[in-house]
């Protein structure tokens, strides 16, 4: 089974002191009395821990016109044979996606990342998905993403499948053969099914 190779979820393992915890619990505990512990609120409190932060749940808007044209201009590099239909949009409109971030303790296949992907109560993310993921990436992590984010996020055909990326030099609209290694230190998205 996959899962028992994941190293755990992402972002960071930066560890804080004890006076650190306690003065963010009485920040939390402090705005709960007060009424006023908003989402907002607890993504500030999670950047303090983590300045790699990046929320697990964000708005997602299907409709945008930018999922309609791959925009080569946009990427760093983009594979000469993707194409738009490759990456099926799951859910249309407006939406909001619970995210999974996850890691293995050594160079996964990319059936491996599937297979982790697919698992009970998960799907990939899909394009617009994993690119809204990639937006809201702090500019720390894109700044110093020697640990590159990877969504499979397309159909499989012919032993490939479409992928979405971001590492260091920039984004990626790329295939992946099913048999192909991704380095242990990558971090894999994928999405929880809420309904």
């Amino acid at each position: 089974m996959v899962d028992k190779n994941m190293v755990g979820t992402v972002p960071g393992d930066e560890s804080l002191g004890a006076d650190d915890c306690l003065g963010l619990i009485g920040d939390i505990i402090a705005k709960v009395r007060k009424g006023k512990l908003t989402k907002r609120n607890l993504q500030l409190f999670a950047e303090r821990l983590n300045p790699f932060f990046v929320p697990t749940d964000l708005t997602v808007n299907d409709g945008d016109t930018r999922w309609e044209e791959i925009r080569t201009q946009d990427y760093f590099v983009v594979d000469g044979d993707v194409r738009v239909a490759d990456f099926p949009l799951v859910q249309l409109g407006i939406h909001d996606v619970a995210y999974d971030v996850g890691s293995f303790d050594h160079d996964p296949t990319t059936r491996e990342v599937e297979d982790w992907q697919c698992a009970p109560g998960f799907r990939p993310a899909d394009r617009s998905e994993a690119e809204t993921y990639i937006d809201n990436l702090p500019d720390s992590t894109k700044q110093f993403g020697e640990s590159p984010v990877v969504s499979l996020c397309g159909k499989v055909a012919n032993g490939f499948v479409a992928c979405v990326y971001i590492d260091n030099c920039g984004r990626y609209l790329d295939k992946s053969r099913l048999d192909n290694w991704w380095d242990r230190n990558s971090r894999f998205l994928r999405v929880r099914i809420t309904e």
